[in-house]
């Protein structure tokens, strides 16, 4: 079937060949991206919250390979989301690793609390 639509080249194939690409797990691209939510007990300031946000993305970008920045709160002191993208060929993978960076917050930063993950992915 892939074959037959990869021929056609109508400009209706493309949408075809993209459902059975999300179906197969096929998609030449694969991004996922997670939104965490993390309180930051004890944080007396914006200056303290923003060097600690600094260092969480830095450790991402290092150990993961995975970009990483805040993405809400930006004015709070004790709150923060951070947001968070990796790019596979694989749904599995990019939901693993997305699973892994916060397993890794919790079990390696016990002065966070994570409040809420939710990840998501997208076929490209």
């Amino acid at each position: 079937m892939k074959s037959m639509l990869l021929k056609h080249g109508h400009k209706n194939d493309f949408n075809l060949l993209g459902c059975y690409n999300i179906l197969f797990n096929m998609a030449h691209m694969i991004v996922g991206a997670s939104r965490i939510e993390i309180d930051l007990v004890g944080v007396r300031s914006l200056k303290e919250k923003r060097s600690i946000v600094k260092s969480i993305n830095a450790q991402i970008k290092r150990k993961f390979n995975a970009a990483a920045a805040e993405v809400d709160f930006h004015n709070v002191w004790q709150s923060t989301a951070i947001g968070i993208s990796v790019v596979s060929t694989n749904r599995g993978h990019a939901e693993d690793m997305l699973e892994g960076i916060c397993g890794w917050l919790e079990y390696h930063r016990p002065d966070l609390t994570i409040i809420d993950q939710s990840i998501e992915i997208i076929y490209l």
